[in-house]
């Protein structure tokens, strides 16, 4: 080795957050050695990553995220509208590296952004970058379909949708259909379609049709008519 009066000696393959005692020797060129005092330090712990983030499940009112985080640590899920979120869940508060957080109550059809927070057991924390998930529209119930009205060449389909959506019916000789009425665009609740041009005497398969404002269709069971006959 060479000899200066400065001298920087770097350490590795040290473990992280340990406490280490050290002293510094020196030799001249002439044998004599010189040796400080014990001192100490301590190794840092390396950053507490979060790894793995994904949306595991969703569906219409909720969402549920996973990550692994560098070592045990707890866990909880910020969210809200954008990246200023707004809400959080509860902390999760067991230490491990495998979590799954699931945010409840809310809006379908409706995108959330979203981080993940985990503290490790020395109060070291992590936050995932900001990401979003789309939360499902809930599927669209026809209820209550019935026909009325019926003549020799006309019926009314009457059906209700629990929420407002479009309204059209598919009809035809078999559960085939083939036929289908124009779409009625206005959304409500209540529907009502009139099939006309209809063969006497004729017994007829039905259908509702029904899509929402979130683009969830909704169709009913089929049911039958009869037409009268003429005169």
């Amino acid at each position: 080795s060479s000899f200066g009066v400065r001298h920087e000696v770097q350490l590795s393959g040290l473990a992280e957050a340990s406490l280490y005692h050290f002293r510094i020797v020196s030799t001249t060129a002439a044998g004599t050695e010189a040796a400080t005092d014990d001192a100490v330090f301590r190794t840092l712990l390396r950053p507490l990553v979060i790894e793995n983030l994904a949306v595991a499940d969703s569906d219409s009112a909720s969402f549920t995220v996973s990550w692994s985080p560098t070592r045990p640590a707890n866990a909880r899920v910020e969210y809200g509208p954008d990246d200023t979120y707004g809400a959080s869940t509860s902390v999760l508060p067991e230490m491990t590296t495998a979590h799954a957080v699931t945010v409840t109550g809310l809006a379908p059809a409706t995108t959330y952004h979203f981080r993940a927070r985990s503290v490790d057991a020395d109060g070291y924390p992590a936050v995932s970058g900001d990401s979003t998930v789309i939360t499902e529209a809930p599927a669209l119930a026809v209820l209550g379909v019935c026909v009325a009205d019926t003549t020799s060449t006309t019926a009314t389909v009457a059906w209700r949708t629990a929420r407002p959506a479009t309204s059209r019916v598919e009809y035809g000789t078999s559960t085939s259909y083939g036929f289908v009425t124009p779409e009625e665009t206005d959304l409500t609740t209540d529907h009502e379609v009139t099939l006309r041009g209809l063969a006497p005497s004729t017994a007829y398969h039905v259908r509702a049709l029904s899509v929402d404002a979130y683009g969830q269709e909704g169709a009913s069971a089929a049911v039958s008519l009869t037409t009268w006959a003429e005169g």
